[in-house]
C-alpha cells in the first residue's frame, strides 16, 4: 500500500477520478485489500480500481455499494498470474471497463484485451464495445462527449473498413493493421497509407512513416529520435506489445 495514498486521495479534486492498483494478485494479502481501502474511506463513486484479480462475491458486493468501478486488464493478469476474472464475477460488477496494461506484461494493445476478453472470457461484443466507449468515458469523467459519436462532441475517432458488421461487432474483432485512421481531438494522429496519401498537405505535416509487425503507418511522433533513444538500450529489436517496430521508408 502506498504511504501516500490517503494523502492523494484527499488532495485529488472532486470532480476528478482516483485511480489505484488493488487486488492485483491471487493470495489473500490481494484479496483483502478492497477492504483495507474501505477502511480507509477511499472507496466512493470517483475511486476506479485496476485489476481487481482477487476480488470476491463479497468484495463486488462492496464495490457496487461504494459505486466504485473497476478496469480488467485480462492479458496482463494472464501472464503474471495465469488467471483472470470470470466473466460470471465480471457482469455481477456494475461499473466494470476494459484497459491495457504495460507492453511489459500485456498481450499487445486494447484491440488485443478486447479479442482475448470475447474469446477467453466469453465477454459480448455489446457490453466489450460500451466498456470502451461510453462507459470508459463516464468512469473517466470525461465532459466534452468522449465515448461516443455525435455532433458538438469531441473529434477523437478511428476509422477502420466497413464490412457490414454492427459497431460492437467491428470492434470485438478488430486488429491493429485494420485501423486506418485515428484523430484526436480533431487532428490526424494516425493513418495508413491509402489515407495519407489522400490527405491535404497541410494535414501530412508532422506524420512519420512506422512499420507496425510489417504495416506501414503514418504517425505523429518523431519516430526516428524515439527509436533511436530506445536503440541504446534495447538494440534494434524494438517491439512493444509483443509488436515488431520499425522506421519506415517514406517512398
Amino acid at each position: 500500500m502506498d504511504p501516500n495514498l490517503l494523502h492523494n486521495f484527499d488532495h485529488t479534486p472532486p470532480n476528478l477520478p482516483f485511480v489505484v492498483h488493488a487486488a492485483e494478485g491471487v493470495d489473500a494479502k490481494s484479496a483483502q485489500e478492497i477492504f483495507d481501502l474501505d477502511r480507509l474511506e477511499i472507496l466512493d463513486e470517483r475511486t476506479i480500481l485496476v485489476h481487481g484479480l482477487a476480488l470476491n462475491h463479497k468484495a463486488i458486493s462492496l464495490l457496487n455499494q461504494r459505486r466504485s468501478a473497476l478496469v480488467i486488464c485480462p492479458t496482463s493478469n494472464q501472464f503474471l498470474f495465469h488467471s483472470s476474472l470470470s466473466a460470471t464475477l465480471i457482469k455481477s460488477i456494475n461499473t466494470v471497463v476494459l484497459g491495457s496494461d504495460s507492453p511489459l506484461t500485456s498481450a499487445g494493445d486494447l484491440l488485443d484485451e478486447i479479442n482475448f476478453a470475447r474469446n477467453e472470457i466469453g465477454l459480448d461484443a455489446e457490453s466489450l464495445f460500451d466498456m470502451v466507449t461510453v462507459r470508459s468515458a463516464r468512469v473517466l469523467r470525461l465532459r466534452n462527449g468522449e465515448g461516443r459519436l455525435r455532433p458538438g462532441a469531441i473529434a477523437d475517432l478511428i476509422a477502420v473498413p466497413d464490412k457490414g458488421l454492427t459497431p460492437a461487432e467491428t470492434v470485438a474483432q478488430l486488429t491493429v493493421d485494420q485501423v486506418e485512421l485515428v484523430i484526436l481531438e480533431g487532428r490526424v494522429q494516425l493513418a495508413s497509407d491509402s489515407l495519407f496519401a489522400s490527405l491535404p498537405n497541410s494535414l501530412q505535416v508532422g506524420l512519420q512513416p512506422l512499420f507496425v509487425d510489417g504495416i506501414r503507418r503514418w504517425l505523429r511522433a518523431p519516430i526516428e529520435s524515439l527509436l533511436a533513444q530506445a536503440r541504446k538500450t534495447l538494440g534494434r529489436d524494438i517491439r512493444v506489445g509483443g509488436k515488431k517496430v520499425e522506421h519506415a521508408s517514406a517512398a
